[in-house]
């Protein structure tokens, strides 16, 4: 039952992740030059779940296939995604979080795409293109949807093996953290010792 639901998860993290990128009118900026990916809003999301990596991941090659730019953007565009959202569960800082995604999709994306659309964008231009974008779509976007996530940890799951801290801020219980909240360094929960001791699903 633990495998279903978290395959459903995953599921439905990459299935979103497609519809926001390839739906009109939201794939006209998804795909240049100059873009703004709304779907990228979503790469917070490991640092809620470890799960949303893989469903990051998947959902975009899917949209990276549809999206007809060829094998390279299918294969660097989508390693760029899964690099960016590990790197992204491991950040503490949740001011931080989104960074690892602009820097990461700056430097692959931004490297790869004007050569594959034959452009003579300079690589230090396109780069900055592309973190624009990224900067836009995950702290414009992604970082009020972390807030909410905490903010609603309870009504979200925060029982699932995940602490919360003095500042509010909601995170995994693990080794990483030896049960203290990577934000404030407090030690106070929001659900009970035994529940705590659950691994995240």
């Amino acid at each position: 039952m633990t495998d279903m639901r978290q395959l459903t998860r995953i599921s439905l993290i990459a299935a979103v992740y497609l519809v926001l990128t390839v739906t009109p009118p939201l794939a006209s900026i998804s795909y240049g030059p100059v873009q703004v990916r709304v779907s990228e809003a979503l790469m917070v999301l490991p640092a809620v779940t470890g799960e949303a990596v893989v469903g990051l991941f998947l959902g975009c090659l899917a949209a990276n296939l549809v999206g007809g730019l060829g094998p390279v953007d299918v294969v660097l565009g989508s390693l760029a995604t899964l690099l960016a959202g590990y790197l992204v569960s491991k950040v503490r800082n949740p001011w931080l979080v989104p960074v690892p995604t602009v820097l990461v999709n700056a430097l692959v994306v931004g490297t790869y795409l004007p050569l594959i659309l034959g452009l003579p964008t300079p690589l230090w231009v396109s780069w900055c293109y592309i973190g624009a974008g990224e900067l836009v779509a995950t702290y414009g976007l992604g970082l009020p949807l972390l807030f909410f996530l905490r903010r609603h940890r309870a009504a979200l799951g925060a029982s699932e093996g995940r602490g919360t801290g003095q500042c509010g801020w909601s995170f995994q219980l693990s080794a990483r953290y030896g049960g203290v909240c990577p934000s404030c360094a407090s030690t106070s929960w929001s659900r009970t010792r035994a529940r705590l001791t659950r691994p995240l699903a």
